[in-house]
């Protein structure tokens, strides 16, 4: 990563846009390797990912919608969502994922979805690791607090 070229203060955080359509498992895994913390925007993709057909399958099966399914996908990634709402209801929907979990076999599924598409449709070419919208939050030392 180049930040961790030209910096001495370590990244402990890089904010990047990560969902089914997009899921950048090269980066994500170095990142993890690295013991980097990895924040999802636009985890549903602008609500592109609710139409999937996959996606509905499995919501199906556990009795939870389209959105808490993604959503639980993102954070058994080890990823740390971060899902806009406006309404009351998705948002007690969206922290209604916690108490449950997908099983290896829908994990798969979903990670088997194959379309490289940005919700925020940004030009980033998918055979390189991007970092033009990357947010690095550095990892502040407990010394340096006061």
């Amino acid at each position: 990563m180049k930040t961790m070229e030209i910096s001495e203060i370590t990244t402990s955080v890089n904010q990047l846009e990560f969902h089914p359509f997009y899921n950048r498992m090269d980066l994500l895994n170095f990142c993890q390797e690295q013991d980097i913390t990895v924040t999802a925007y636009s985890p549903l993709a602008q609500f592109k990912t609710l139409e999937i057909d996959v996606v509905n399958e499995i919501s199906r099966k556990y009795d939870k919608t389209p959105a808490q399914v993604i959503l639980k996908w993102e954070l058994q990634k080890e990823t740390i969502p971060i899902p806009k709402s406006k309404s009351e209801k998705h948002l007690e929907e969206n922290i209604r994922i916690f108490n449950w979990e997908l099983d290896s076999r829908d994990l798969e599924k979903i990670d088997s979805i194959e379309k490289e598409e940005q919700a925020l449709g940004l030009p980033i070419s998918a055979s390189k690791i991007p970092f033009p919208i990357a947010l690095f939050i550095n990892r502040l030392s407990s010394s340096s607090i006061s």
